[in-house]
């Protein structure tokens, strides 16, 4: 059997495992990691889409609830400097002390 069919045989077997929610080590509350890579293999890469701030070609998923899930609600498309700038002002929302 030569090498380029045995990868075959391998690539069918791969195929044939479950996958999402069907799979054996799916977690309801993965980390964020996990979470965008979810989000890139359902919805494809933010870079398909534009920025929802400013129109731009977006780069990133970025989170709008501060409630981390799969479900693309949750998210919008931003460009890497938009993403920025929101995710600094939620910092400075976290850091305020009230009195």
């Amino acid at each position: 059997m030569s090498r380029s069919a045995i990868a075959r045989d391998h690539t069918n077997m791969i195929a044939a495992l479950p996958r999402g929610e069907k799979h054996w080590m799916w977690n309801d509350k993965p980390n964020l990691i996990t979470l965008h890579k979810r989000l890139h293999r359902k919805y494809g890469p933010a870079s398909r889409y534009k920025c929802a701030d400013c129109g731009k070609k977006a780069r990133d998923y970025s989170n709008e609830t501060g409630k981390y899930t799969d479900k693309i609600e949750d998210y919008k498309t931003r460009c890497r400097s938009c993403h920025v700038k929101k995710d600094k002002n939620w910092v400075k929302k976290l850091c305020t002390v009230k009195d």
